[in-house]
């Protein structure tokens, strides 16, 4: 035990390091395709499944080398900054009854759970070591869950009870016109 404190105090002392973070600099490939292949009717969201760690080279410490890594596989937060977002989202402010909708349906249907969530695009990482984009079958139009809540029903079945709201672009082109003012 004591050498497991000691060895943590030496550690404290000194930074660990991200690295210069210079492959950053650049889209990576994978983010790129999603830009390249936005449509403006879809939401065009992204899920990143499961990406296990494999190491894009040898180069600086292990920390440099996670962080290029998720980079290239689009961890969650990454492809937001390109204006790619992430289908759940990636924020401290997101909820949890949207997350708990997420998983209950993703266990069922993951393909659906998915679509319901605006993804147009899925990021695999198998075999592992590669990174594919696959595009979803049939994304739905634009749309935004603003809320989720599983709900059990009187027979003890699980419902799903959610509010979507249409996306600006979608609710701007069924209204009408914008009246111009006129100059006086």
């Amino acid at each position: 035990m004591a050498t497991v404190a000691a060895g943590g105090l030496y550690q404290a002392g000194r930074l660990l390091s991200w690295g210069d973070a210079s492959h950053m600099e650049q889209r990576a490939p994978v983010v790129q395709q999603l830009i390249d292949a936005r449509n403006p009717l879809l939401a065009d969201r992204v899920f990143r499944d499961r990406c296990p760690f494999v190491p894009l080279d040898s180069e600086g410490t292990l920390l440099e080398r996670v962080r290029r890594w998720e980079w290239a596989s689009g961890k969650p937060n990454y492809p937001s900054l390109s204006g790619v977002p992430d289908a759940v989202g990636y924020s401290p402010a997101e909820s949890a009854d949207k997350w708990r909708v997420f998983r209950a349906i993703g266990a069922v249907d993951e393909v659906r759970m998915l679509r319901l969530f605006g993804t147009s695009h899925l990021i695999r990482c198998a075999p592992p070591g590669t990174i594919a984009l696959e595009p979803l079958p049939q994304p739905l139009p634009r749309v935004s869950i603003v809320s989720g809540k599983l709900a059990s029903s009187d027979d003890g079945s699980d419902l799903l009870r959610f509010s979507v709201v249409a996306s600006w672009p979608t609710r701007r082109s069924r209204a009408r016109p914008a009246r111009t003012r006129r100059p006086n």
